[in-house]
C-alpha cells in the first residue's frame, strides 16, 4: 500500500471513529440550595436542585457537552473534570485563573471535551471551598466495546466526600453519596466522647443509602474519592464495626482515636455470639498479618498522607477484587482491603455470597486524627420472596 492508500485508510478510520461516537449534553444549573447533607439543614449549593450533583454517563469517545449556568448570587464558578485528560482542550479542564476565569454570577459556559477513556470519574467545583460546598458528582465514561473483559450482574456508585462544619482541620461529618451524620454515631453507647446516638427516618434524605443485591451475583463498584484532606476507611459487615472501630458489651461501636500506624487485631466474637474481625487500619504499607493483607498505592496526588482504605473486614469470605484504578483497567488481583489517596478512583468487583438473611453496612470512616461520624449505606439482599423484588 503506497503512502496515499495508507493516508486515505487513516482517514476512513478516524471518520468511521467519529461517527460510532456521539454528543453527550447536560444542562448544570447551579444554585444555592437547602440541603441536609448530615441530619442538619443548612444551605448547599446544588447542580439541578440537587446534592450531590447529576451524574453524568458517556461512552468512551463521546464528545460531552455541559452548558453550566452560574445562579449564584455572590460567588464565581468553575468545574474541574478530574480525572479527565483534555487532550486538545486544555480550556475546558475547569481550573480557575489557570485554564479559565470564574463563570460570574448570571453567566453561562459552555464545556465541550472528549471522554476518551473508560472508567470511573468525578467532578467538583474548582474555585475556591466550593468542592466542599456540595459542588461535586460522578462522572462514568463506559467501555464501547459491548463486553468488558469482567463480567458484572449489576453497578452502584459510591462517591466519597468530607464535610466541615467549625474548622478545616477536622471534617465534622463524612458524605457518602452526598449523604452522612452530624455529631453522631451509629453505636449504641459511644466510649470516651459525648456524640449522642445517631436516630434517623428512613425517609430522611441524611439517612443511609440502600443498595440492593441479588444473592450469589457479581457488582460492580465505582469508587470515588472526593475529599479534601481526610485518610478514610471503607468496610462492608453486619454492624458497621469497621476501621476505628471495637466491640463494646452492648453489641454497639466503640470509637478510638490515634490510629495511624495500629496493626490489624482480631476480636473472636460478640455478645451476639457473631464472628467479627476488625481491623485497624493505618498508613503503614503492606501488612499481612493474620491473614489481613494491604495493598497501598502513593501516587503524591493532593497530599501523601490523603488516602482511603477500601476494605473487607466482615464480610465473610468475600474478597474486593480490583479491575480498574483511576481510569485504567488493571489485571485484576483479590486484595482484603486498598488504600486510596484523595483524588483516585476504583472499580472493584464484589460477590454476594453471604447470608441473604441480613443487612450488611457500607461504612466509611477516618483513619488517622479525631474521630468523625461515619457514613453509612446498606447492602440489602433480596429474597425471591421480597415484595419489592
Amino acid at each position: 500500500m503506497n503512502l496515499k492508500g495508507v493516508t486515505l485508510w487513516c482517514v476512513w478510520l478516524f471518520l468511521l471513529e467519529v461517527s460510532l461516537a456521539g454528543v453527550r449534553k447536560y444542562k448544570f444549573d447551579v444554585e444555592y440550595i437547602n440541603g441536609e447533607p448530615y441530619c442538619v439543614k443548612q444551605v448547599v449549593i446544588g447542580i439541578n436542585g440537587h446534592f450531590p450533583g447529576p451524574t453524568i454517563t458517556a461512552e468512551e469517545g463521546d464528545t460531552l457537552h455541559i452548558i453550566l449556568t452560574n445562579k449564584l448570587s455572590t460567588q464565581g464558578i468553575v468545574l474541574h473534570w478530574h480525572g479527565i485528560r483534555q487532550y486538545g482542550t486544555p480550556w475546558a479542564d475547569g481550573t480557575a485563573s489557570i485554564s479559565q476565569c470564574a463563570i460570574a454570577p448570571g453567566q453561562t459556559f459552555h464545556y465541550r471535551f472528549t471522554a476518551e477513556r473508560a472508567g470511573a470519574y468525578f467532578y467538583h467545583g474548582h474555585d475556591g471551598f466550593q468542592k466542599l460546598e456540595g459542588v461535586n458528582g460522578a462522572l462514568i465514561v463506559r467501555s464501547r466495546e459491548k463486553k468488558e473483559a469482567f463480567d458484572y450482574d449489576g453497578e452502584f456508585n459510591l462517591l466519597l466526600s468530607d464535610w466541615w462544619q467549625k474548622n478545616t482541620h477536622q471534617p465534622q461529618s463524612l458524605l457518602m453519596n452526598g449523604r452522612g451524620q452530624y455529631n453522631c454515631s451509629m453505636a449504641a453507647n459511644v466510649m470516651n466522647t459525648s456524640l449522642p446516638q445517631c436516630k434517623f427516618r428512613g425517609n430522611e434524605k441524611c439517612a443511609p443509602q440502600i443498595f440492593y443485591v441479588h444473592p450469589n451475583k457479581t457488582y460492580r463498584l465505582r469508587i470515588a474519592s472526593a475529599t479534601s484532606s481526610t485518610s478514610l476507611n471503607l468496610a462492608i459487615g453486619e454492624d458497621g464495626k469497621h476501621g476505628s472501630t471495637r466491640v463494646n458489651d452492648n453489641h454497639g461501636l466503640a470509637t478510638d482515636t490515634g490510629l495511624l500506624g495500629r496493626l490489624p487485631t482480631r476480636a473472636s466474637a460478640d455478645r451476639h455470639r457473631q464472628a467479627q474481625r476488625l481491623t485497624l487500619v493505618g498508613s503503614s504499607g503492606v501488612d499481612s498479618r493474620n491473614g489481613t493483607t494491604r495493598l497501598t498505592t502513593n501516587t503524591g496526588r493532593t497530599r501523601p498522607t490523603t488516602e482511603m482504605a477500601l476494605a473487607d473486614d466482615q464480610h465473610g469470605s468475600t474478597k474486593w477484587v480490583v479491575v480498574e484504578a483511576d481510569g485504567n483497567y488493571v489485571q485484576p488481583f483479590t486484595t482484603d482491603n486498598i488504600h486510596i489517596h484523595s483524588g483516585e478512583t476504583y472499580s472493584v468487583l464484589i460477590t454476594t455470597n453471604q447470608s441473604p438473611n441480613t443487612n450488611y453496612w457500607i461504612s466509611v470512616s477516618v483513619t488517622g486524627g479525631e474521630t468523625t461520624p461515619q457514613a453509612l449505606a446498606i447492602l440489602n439482599y433480596r429474597r425471591k420472596k421480597n415484595p419489592n423484588k
